[in-house]
């Protein structure tokens, strides 16, 4: 009979541990993947904060320039050799690539040929406020690309590739 109540104890005690555990391994599971999320000190599901939370939304805004106007101001700059006020109309993220570039003095040479706006081809796509625009120098290549991005904060066209 003792035998009976120990072995009871163990396989319950087994059991215990075994659920305790699993709880915390789906809980585990649930943070990393992102359903269970601490707000405030405290653990919530996504439901619960969507209870809590409501939806917010930002106006999109207009756009100030054109990608015309900022491509006519760069190509202008950067023939002065304004290198600076070139630099400006770059995609802060992406002003490093083009300070070495612009300084490079066989790089610049490349730059230099860009043509004017109206020999830019418009690709299909404008996708998360993207435009794409390519050209040819001759006919045969491949085309070159200059790629632009509205910044949602300063509502600017912003060049992000050329």
């Amino acid at each position: 009979m003792k035998r009976k109540i120990i072995l009871g104890v163990k396989i319950f005690v087994i059991i215990i541990v075994l659920v305790i555990f699993s709880y915390s391994l789906r809980t585990h599971r649930m943070i990393k993947s992102g359903d269970l999320v601490e707000f405030q000190g405290h653990w919530y599901t996504k439901e619960q904060l969507r209870q809590i939370l409501p939806p917010q939304y930002a106006p999109l805004k207009e756009p100030i320039n054109t990608t015309e106007e900022v491509y006519t101001d760069f190509r202008e700059a950067l023939l002065a050799g304004d290198i600076e006020k070139a630099l400006s109309f770059i995609r802060e993220e992406d002003r490093e690539y083009y300070v070495e570039a612009f300084n490079d003095q066989e790089r610049i040479k490349i730059y230099l040929k860009i043509p004017p706006y109206d020999k830019l081809i418009q690709d299909d796509y404008m996708e998360n406020f993207q435009k794409g625009y390519r050209y040819y120098e001759e006919e045969d290549e491949t085309p070159y690309t200059v790629s632009f991005k509205l910044n949602q904060i300063t509502a600017l066209w912003e060049i992000v590739g050329i």
